[in-house]
């Protein structure tokens, strides 16, 4: 009889003790944690349209460059008495239809997304490939004028250094002028909120 009722007693105190035991702050098992999720890259609306924005870089560009060519070749070049004037007329043509066709292709294939604040920064690629096609060109113009090689490549050195200070102006000025508002702001990464934020930061007792 004594074994039988400390084996009842033992039974039913067995419950009560576990409760008690889970009733202990830190017994309980944590709810799972929501890992945040990584930061959405935001979309911004469309900019002024390829077939606008071309032909006033274009102008914009070709305008400044051109002043700056003349003052060049006129200073240097061998022939500059007998060919300034024919010079200006063929290298501002040239470099417009250069430069047009050269910023239409890119803004098809290879325009960068904008930046955090819409945008879009200078491409360093870009201008190198474009400088590299302007030295071929204003080269041969020079040559073609019937200037001597070393009046040719002073003039083409001269020239390429403030067509290069020209187009990153010219690129910089117009990328601002050609910012994206965004369109969806991205939701910053950050704690869980919510019901089970709240269940987490609440004291238990």
């Amino acid at each position: 009889m004594l074994i039988g009722s400390l084996a009842s007693a033992v039974s039913g105190t067995g419950p009560a003790l576990a409760a008690q035991v889970l009733a202990q702050p830190g017994a309980q098992t944590q709810p799972p944690r929501i890992a945040a999720k990584p930061d959405k890259k935001p979309e911004y609306q469309d900019g002024i349209p390829n077939e606008t924005l071309s032909p006033y870089k274009t102008l914009s560009y070709v305008t400044g460059a051109t002043v700056t060519d003349q003052l060049w070749y006129l200073a240097i070049a061998s022939q500059a008495a007998t060919t300034g004037g024919i010079f200006l007329g063929v290298n501002a043509a040239t470099s417009s239809m250069m430069t047009y066709s050269y910023e239409y292709m890119w803004n098809i294939c290879c325009l960068q997304p904008p930046g955090p604040d819409g945008v879009v920064p200078i491409n360093v690629t870009k201008a190198v490939i474009y400088r590299a096609l302007s030295v071929l060109r204003v080269g041969g113009l020079a040559l073609i004028f019937g200037n001597t090689l070393p009046s040719s490549a002073v003039v083409t050195g001269a020239i390429t250094v403030s067509r290069t200070m020209v187009y990153v102006t010219n690129d910089y000025v117009w990328n601002r002028i050609d910012a994206r508002k965004p369109t969806e702001v991205a939701a910053p990464e950050g704690p869980v909120s919510g019901p089970l934020a709240s269940n987490q930061a609440a004291p238990r007792n």
